[in-house]
């Protein structure tokens, strides 16, 4: 994980979206433990606080689960609408390419409209 200080985001936010990005392209497997948040912050050279505040994101949007005393984990199932990047969108596991966010727009749009 690489973060750039001189960067205008915030270093809790470049935690979550590498983070994110690594869950979502299965670098980060189900159920695979993360580094404590120590040792996270120890490796990138930033506060404890920035990686705490990273997790408690990752946490509320549903892609870990922490067991007191055990540590944080994938979880085994991600979020429904999980949108992957400007080009792609995930739906419970089923990647569908896009070729601008335009069309992601229009490919949500679709499928809300079935409902």
């Amino acid at each position: 994980m690489l973060i750039a200080f001189k960067d205008s985001q915030p270093l809790y936010r470049q935690i979550y979206e590498q983070l994110r990005h690594k869950v979502l392209n299965g670098e980060l497997a189900p159920g695979q433990k993360l580094l404590s948040s120590r040792e996270l912050a120890d490796q990138l050279t930033v506060s404890r606080t920035s990686v705490l505040q990273a997790f408690e994101q990752f946490t509320a949007e549903g892609y870990t689960y922490s067991k007191v005393g055990s540590g944080t984990f994938v979880v085994e199932a991600l979020p429904d609408a999980t949108f992957v990047d400007d080009h792609r969108i995930c739906f419970a596991g089923d990647v569908h390419s896009t070729s601008s966010l335009s069309d992601t727009v229009k490919t949500v749009n679709r499928l809300f409209e079935n409902d």
